[in-house]
């Protein structure tokens, strides 16, 4: 260890262009995700609020605030959930498929 390294901990492993993709590709989708379910649940406000301008009874907008407000909490569940549903398992089958190397 040099001077220079000293202090700063074990240091992580350079990602390859692949895992630098996936990697900025879930960024991506975790944006656009959390866009729309914010999107969803601003317009079931919207559609509460203003239901008499868009000439909705006040049943008609409770039915459709309700399916923006599930699309919503899906779309915050998919991305609560995501990394975890799916990134253990290609991290498993990275580890099963490439062997591990000493230095």
């Amino acid at each position: 260890m040099t001077g220079s390294d000293a202090g700063q901990g074990a240091k992580l492993p350079a990602l390859s262009p692949t895992e630098h993709a996936r990697h900025v590709d879930l960024s991506a989708f975790r944006a656009v995700t959390t866009i729309l379910a914010l999107a969803t649940v601003i317009a079931a406000a919207a559609i509460g609020l203003f239901h008499d301008r868009l000439d909705l009874t006040r049943d008609d907008a409770r039915h459709v605030a309700s399916i923006f407000l599930v699309i919503g909490i899906a779309d915050t569940l998919i991305l609560y959930h995501w990394e975890r549903l799916f990134s253990s398992r290609r991290r498993q089958r990275c580890l099963i498929t490439q062997p591990t190397t000493q230095s």
